[in-house]
């Protein structure tokens, strides 16, 4: 059957329709239908392409974008007023590369009696070593004899069970008065019951009792290196002198 199609929306119609049956637009003029288009297998008109899905993937490109960016940022960022996640794990350690510790500090001089003690061994025997020096210098000054001569080892210079021993120390000491004791260092000695003990102190004596190339000084500053000997009772006693110097004050 012979149609002609619509010039608005490409609809077939019959000719006896002289009005397109979809659209209604007015499709043939009055007339004899030999004068008619006719087209009996019109081309269908494309579809219009729809834009709704694009839209909607557009849409969710947006959702999932945005929430991608709330996750990205979840973990950086804290909502206001509250709190923000606790600290797990261990923290490095910092290590300073120009720290350095504390030297160890030498122990104060301290005084013992007449006895100042500069010694920085820390070594246990050195209160003791004190005593004995304090004991006897203090007893030289206080013209004590007997009681500074009992600060020697029967072994050593000044036997203190001789009276005749005695009495000679107490004759050269008599014009005798030291100061400026100073225990400067406590060390072992040469054998298992000794300890060599360094004391540098001031004499002054009359002249004629000073040193023996300087027999008539009367002021003199000694440095000398006791060899001390544990006693029984755990004081220690004076052996002898060693490593003697000294100058005139």
């Amino acid at each position: 059957m012979a149609t002609w199609s619509c010039a608005e929306c490409g609809h077939p119609n019959g000719f006896e329709n002289r009005a397109c049956a979809l659209c209604g637009a007015v499709g043939l003029e009055d007339g004899p239908a030999e004068t008619a288009v006719v087209a009996t297998s019109p081309e269908p008109r494309a579809p219009r392409r729809s834009t709704r899905p694009v839209l909607l993937a557009a849409a969710a490109v947006l959702l999932l974008a945005g929430g991608a960016g709330y996750w990205w940022t979840r973990g950086e960022q804290t909502p206001a007023g509250s709190a923000p996640p606790p600290v797990t794990g261990t923290a490095p350690a910092i290590v300073d590369e120009d720290y350095e510790p504390p030297l160890p500090t030498a122990p104060e001089p301290y005084q013992v009696g007449l006895v100042l003690v500069t010694d920085q061994s820390g070594d246990y025997r050195v209160g003791g070593v004190a005593a004995l020096f304090n004991g006897h210098f203090g007893s030289i000054n206080d013209r004590n004899y007997p009681a500074a001569a009992s600060w020697f080892d029967p072994s050593g210079v000044v036997d203190p069970t001789d009276p005749a021993a005695v009495a000679r120390f107490a004759q050269d000491m008599s014009t005798t008065s030291d100061s400026d004791v100073v225990l400067r260092s406590v060390t072992s000695g040469p054998d298992v019951d000794t300890l060599l003990a360094r004391v540098t102190f001031r004499s002054m004596q009359q002249a004629g009792y000073g040193p023996a190339e300087r027999s008539t000084e009367t002021c003199t500053d000694w440095d000398v290196t006791y060899v001390l000997r544990t006693a029984a009772d755990g004081s220690y006693r004076i052996v002898r002198g060693t490593e003697v110097t000294s100058l005139p004050c």
